[in-house]
């Protein structure tokens, strides 16, 4: 949500001139939405492999037990959720920027 919010905060000049181009609030807010979702998926995709990874070391090298595979499909399903629910409000809140906020200065 953090990181959301600084993205509409940076680019509230770009989305303004958008907007004045004739993009929707629907298109803005998906815009945010995809981006957001690309950048969790890869994001969980790498931890789900290191944590394979690292977890096999961990077994074969110290005699840990095994990690249980539960465990990662619940955080792959529930990573994505969590992360688009975090991301709405601050996508909420540029999209409804005003085309007006493009000549203002920033």
């Amino acid at each position: 949500m953090g990181l959301t919010s600084y993205l509409v905060s940076q680019l509230t000049k770009q989305i303004g001139t958008r907007r004045a181009l004739s993009a929707t609030r629907f298109q803005i807010l998906r815009y945010f939405m995809v981006e957001n979702w690309l950048i969790t998926s890869m994001g969980g995709l790498l931890d789900s492999l290191l944590t394979i990874g690292i977890g096999y070391v961990l077994e074969t090298n110290f005699d840990l037990p095994r990690l249980d595979w539960r465990h990662l499909v619940i955080s792959i399903l529930v990573l994505p959720v969590v992360s688009q629910f975090a991301n709405y409000w601050p996508a909420r809140r540029a999209s409804d920027a005003p085309p007006a906020v493009a000549t203002r200065s920033v």
